[in-house]
């Protein structure tokens, strides 16, 4: 129900993102004049970034402002279907969207968490033709004669791993907009909106639009808008666990020192650690393990290994008269 979602203008920050639909926004809400000077209608759009920026939000908006039949599926849903299901999950999904788009000029399809329906067809294996037909139906529907021009029907997907699509169908869409995290101006906007639907103290409020917002956007585990909910509703629940009126500046703090210990170290953080020399994570002997601390190391240290790049690292965050890293 588009009735639920919020309009493009009521979202926080993405302005870039704003500007990139301007031209499908134009079309959709225009047809007759684009028509006029030739234009053929996009196919879509793909919005692709880290989690939590608000990809799904951004495409219910599009849906909301253009006023056209919403449908949305998940990726995965295309995954779970029995060999010879899931391509007839595809057709009867654009023979729905073809149905509405008749009724109402058009119509949007958005498939969330795209990679699940779109998988790049290099990556998968021999058992994995269910998903390769998924891909092919995805194509040919898209580019099906049964498709009225006048009264198109327009994919959106979102996905955080772009790059697991297969390069065809990242080429239907006619326009690819990557979601950034949010910036500071939006960080506060999307901060406020939150807190104005909580009972919190004003002392409170000040304080998240000054220091907090800043330290949340400091780090990128917690500026994403849903991180940003996570946050204030730990905050809340801290409060009430502790039988208080309203969140205060203590619960906002303890909130932040919670979620912040469970989010990997920033890259700003890290490079101020002292070096520590490369270790075999494999198969490493008590001495490659004592050769690789470093010197000034404190008894009472816990240390992080690093899958990633294979390293031990020095702890960051001074919680306790002990040094300790999550």
């Amino acid at each position: 129900k588009l009735s639920g979602f919020l309009s493009i203008d009521q979202l926080d920050g993405l302005q870039k993102e704003k500007e990139a639909l301007q031209e499908f926004m134009l079309y959709i809400k225009n047809p007759a004049d684009a028509k006029k000077f030739g234009l053929k209608p996009p196919t879509g759009a793909l919005f692709y970034g880290v989690p939590g920026t608000g990809k799904t939000t951004l495409a219910r908006a599009l849906a909301k402002e253009s006023q056209l039949p919403y449908i949305e599926i998940v990726g995965s849903e295309f995954s779970k279907k029995y060999v010879g299901e899931a391509p007839k999950l595809v057709k009867t999904l654009f023979t729905k969207a073809r149905e509405l788009a008749e009724q109402h000029n058009g119509a949007i399809i958005c498939v969330d968490e795209a990679e699940g329906a779109f998988r790049d067809l290099n990556t998968l294996g021999e058992g994995d033709n269910g998903r390769s037909d998924v891909v092919n139906q995805f194509k040919a529907e898209m580019t099906s004669m049964k498709n009225n021009p006048d009264k198109p029907i327009f994919l959106i997907g979102t996905t955080n791993h772009a790059d697991q699509i297969e390069d065809a169908m990242l080429d239907r869409f006619t326009y690819k907009i990557e979601v950034f995290l949010p910036d500071l101006a939006a960080v506060k906007a999307a901060l406020t909106r939150l807190a104005n639907k909580m009972k919190i103290t004003d002392e409170a409020k000040t304080y998240l639009q000054n220091e907090m917002a800043t330290k949340i956007h400091q780090h990128d585990e917690l500026r994403s808008f849903r991180s940003m909910g996570n946050y204030m509703q730990k905050a809340a629940y801290i409060a009430y666990s502790q039988h208080k009126e309203k969140v205060g500046k203590e619960q906002l703090d303890a909130a932040f020192a919670s979620l912040a210990q469970r989010t990997p170290l920033n890259d700003k953080y890290l490079e101020s650690l002292p070096d520590v020399p490369a270790l075999d994570l494999n198969n490493p002997t008590p001495e490659e393990i004592r050769a690789a601390l470093p010197s000034d190391l404190q008894p009472d240290t816990t240390l992080t290994i690093d899958p990633t790049e294979k390293k031990l690292k020095s702890p960051p965050i001074q919680q306790t008269p002990n040094t300790q890293a999550k």
